[in-house]
């Protein structure tokens, strides 16, 4: 054996660092640019985390504001009285409905009881007319 174990990967070296260097050549760019692609993406991911920890955090705020709880309670008071009104207002309705139809049925009997009126009248004119008249003041002295 004429070399040493440490003669022959000495001589691989100088391949080893230009196959080494061809491939950094290659692949460096794209690398590199793609870790500043992901140092971007990941800073933005950092502000997106941060803006939405700040809104959860406002949220939360307005979610327990007493303004807002006093708010919901009106709501429910108001609707509450709402539901009343209208309820109210049915059965003002209804009454009212049941007083039109008594006024129209009162009316009604009303002039029936006038065509009545009128036809007894009428019927007393002509008994009268058929009668005669009756004895006059200058007949009877």
């Amino acid at each position: 054996m004429s070399g040493t174990p440490r003669e022959e990967q000495n001589c691989y070296i100088p391949a080893v660092n230009n196959l080494s260097e061809g491939l950094l050549k290659i692949y460096e760019p794209s690398l590199t640019n793609l870790q500043i692609q992901l140092a971007e993406m990941q800073s933005k991911q950092n502000k997106l985390t941060s803006q939405i920890h700040e809104e959860n955090i406002s949220l939360a705020k307005v979610q327990y504001s007493t303004e807002i709880q006093d708010t919901f309670k009106k709501m429910s008071l108001y609707h509450n009285k709402l539901l009343g009104i209208k309820r109210d207002m049915k059965q003002i309705h209804e009454r009212s409905m049941k007083l039109k139809k008594r006024a129209i049925k009162i009316q009604q009997f009303r002039e029936k009881e006038m065509l009545a009126k009128e036809k007894i009248e009428q019927e007393l004119k002509r008994e009268q007319e058929l009668i005669g008249p009756g004895p006059s003041s200058s007949e009877s002295s």
